[in-house]
């Protein structure tokens, strides 16, 4: 639904200050952006002396958790440890019997009793920018392997929160709510040995350098985010796992507080209805940029429901759609901008014949305008359904210059199919299937119609174009002049193997007299042929001539398909006829009886073709050199 503009107001204001330098308090120790970057930290002193643990004071800005005993919450101690002990605890491991405040890390072994560990570093972002290009770089070290044979790879896994509201815990029950970020997490790289074993993990062999920005994760002003690695209580035995020598830098982007400004306008269209159509804006200002988009017709300005985004698409556009659009982008920093006003034309079907449809191919015969409307007229020339499935719908249509595939996709109704005979008019897209350009009507596109005209009346049939197997391979022939079209073969010998014409869209070769062969197809689910028997020989077969190639280029695999059982003309016809030729002032006149079409050729093998519009008494062009031989046949319909 559209609602009528009224008025636009906006009146916020905002106002930020800069906190720089500020130092880290007691109370509240996280890490704060102002302190600098890089941030570091590599437990030697922090950790020197086992203890109890208290978040956010033991190390500044860190904290852990555990998840048992039930309901799960911060650590209260944690050990120093070489890897030794299989204690499930927090530790800051380090070598035994080494001076402790010499090298230590922070690492934990999970187990059944505190279950899994959660532990890493807080920060705030205290200034008035937003910190970007995060980078975290650390040395993952294990200090044991625990010997579990099922399960010899362990993580320590990385992940990360982003919130406007203070972090205050690791959060080792909650796992789901981090973005995980496996960039950084540590794998175990001992995974050797099946008995529990301390290791050294400051040995090369089991330790793993990381230096990894965080992609696209920035931290405004006022917002806080927190570093954290998860160790899993693994099944079986535990790993000792480690976190040492930590540094977390990072650069500052000056916040944007400015009004809405457009680098880039939309820009208009002209296309056909039941296409789509896409106006897109491009804005910048401080985040978040409200946009909403207006239509204008005949001087009224309506808003457009749920069109609330940089851009905007209609689909299946019709003459409804025609007008003007613009978009208004708004913060909350007073200055609302409008985009220019671009208008949408909306063009209506190219009315034209069939024998056009058949021109706008390539090379290899692949249709060159998907896109554009087209209507034509014709009359049914097959029954109204070639395909199977009950979704898809197939016939064909032929005027005066030639026939086409009318191919329909489900939402018609099945039982008000146009008839044989019936003259219909059809307006859609043009599409392509095995070699056969097909005009393509899809229900849920408003633009697409098949119209039954003259009430539904029937008229008689075009007359079949002659068919000779010798023009198959003329390709440009074949798919300007035949393909889709009724066509009549005749004096052709039929395949009898099959026996009867079978289900299924079966195919039988017909051979003519000079020994080539052309198939005949029975299409599933036209019915009627089906169980028939299949003659020996037959004076003439008339159907639609398709193709069935399945890559481009589309030329060959031709084929005619046979609709009823009576296209099949057994009987011979009555009488020949009779061709009676006079030449006079270097002209030749033509003369015959009975229902019978001329046909010529420049060779006397053929392939022959009907002379256009020839009637008895026909008058050839006068004799010339430049005039190539022509031979002259008739041919008698059944």
């Amino acid at each position: 639904m559209k609602h009528l503009i009224e008025s636009l107001r906006i009146g916020r204001t905002v106002a930020a200050s800069l906190l720089a330098g500020l130092a880290v308090s007691a109370a509240h120790a996280q890490i704060l952006f102002s302190a600098g970057s890089p941030y570091t930290q590599n437990f030697d002193t922090a950790l020197a002396t086992a203890g109890l643990w208290t978040d956010n004071s033991t190390i500044p800005g860190w904290y852990a958790s555990k998840t048992l005993p039930a309901p799960g919450g911060p650590v209260t101690a944690f050990q120093l440890g070489s890897g030794t002990s299989t204690s499930g605890q927090l530790y800051s491991f380090g070598v035994a019997g080494v001076n402790p405040a010499t090298d230590r890390a922070i690492g934990s072994i999970g187990s059944g009793t505190p279950g899994n560990f959660a532990y890493g570093v807080r920060f705030t972002n205290d200034t008035a920018l937003t910190i970007t290009n995060i980078v975290i770089a650390y040395t993952g070290e294990q200090w044991r392997n625990g010997g579990n044979a099922s399960q010899a790879t362990q993580p320590l896994a990385f992940s990360y929160l982003k919130s406007s509201t203070a972090i205050t815990s690791s959060d080792a029950v909650n796992s789901q709510a981090w973005t995980s970020f496996s960039p950084l997490t540590f794998i175990s790289p001992n995974t050797l040995s099946t008995t529990g074993v301390a290791l050294d993990g400051n040995d090369p062999t089991n330790r793993v350098t990381f230096n990894v920005t965080l992609t696209n994760v920035t931290v405004g002003p006022g917002e806080e985010i927190f570093f954290r690695w998860y160790d899993l209580n693994d099944v079986g035995n535990d790993h000792g796992l480690a976190v040492d020598d930590l540094s977390i830098s990072y650069s500052t982007i000056a916040a944007n507080n400015n009004p809405p400004t457009i680098s880039q306008q939309p820009v208009g269209a002209t296309n056909y209805a039941g296409n789509n159509v896409l106006f897109s804006v491009t804005a910048n200002g401080k985040s978040p940029l409200a946009y909403q988009w207006y239509y204008t017709n005949a001087g009224v300005t309506t808003l457009i429901d749920g069109a609330v985004n940089a851009s905007f698409a209609l689909n299946t556009i019709t003459n409804g759609n025609a007008g003007q659009y613009f978009v208004i982008i708004t913060n909350d920093v007073p200055g609302a901008i409008t985009s220019s006003v671009v208008t949408l034309n909306v063009l209506g079907p190219v009315v034209t014949n069939i024998a056009y449809i058949h021109t706008l191919q390539d090379a290899n015969y692949v249709s060159t305008n998907t896109t554009t409307l087209f209507q034509l007229e014709g009359v049914v020339t097959t029954p109204a359904n070639l395909v199977s499935g009950g979704v898809v719908y197939s016939f064909y249509i032929q005027d005066s210059t030639g026939g086409i595939d009318i191919f329909h996709r489900g939402g018609f109704d099945p039982n008000n199919l146009p008839t044989l005979g019936q003259r219909v008019r059809v307006t859609a897209k043009l599409d392509q299937f095995l070699g056969n350009i097909e005009v393509a009507p899809v229900a849920a596109n408003p633009a697409s119609l098949i119209e039954v005209l003259n009430g539904g009346a029937t008229e008689p049939l075009p007359a079949p174009k002659v068919f000779d197997f010798a023009s198959q391979g003329i390709f440009a022939l074949m798919e300007t002049n035949y393909e889709g079209s009724l066509v009549v073969v005749s004096n052709v010998y039929l395949d009898q193997t099959l026996g009867t014409f079978t289900a299924g869209g079966s195919t039988v070769l017909m051979t003519n007299a000079l020994g080539v062969t052309f198939p005949l197809v029975n299409p599933s689910p036209v019915t009627d042929p089906q169980g028939q028997f299949i003659p020996g020989f037959a004076y003439s077969i008339t159907g639609v001539l398709t193709q069935n190639k399945s890559a481009a280029p589309f030329t060959g695999s031709y084929q005619l398909n046979l609709s009823t059982y009576a296209d099949i003309v057994t009987t011979a016809p009555v009488g020949p006829p009779t061709l009676n030729i006079q030449a006079a002032g270097g002209s030749l006149t033509l003369s015959w009886t009975g229902t019978s079409v001329l046909q010529s050729s420049t060779n006397v093998a053929g392939p022959y073709l009907e002379v256009p519009g020839a009637t008895s008494p026909f008058v050839t062009n006068g004799a010339a050199s430049s005039v190539p031989a022509q031979f002259f046949r008739l041919y008698q319909a059944p």
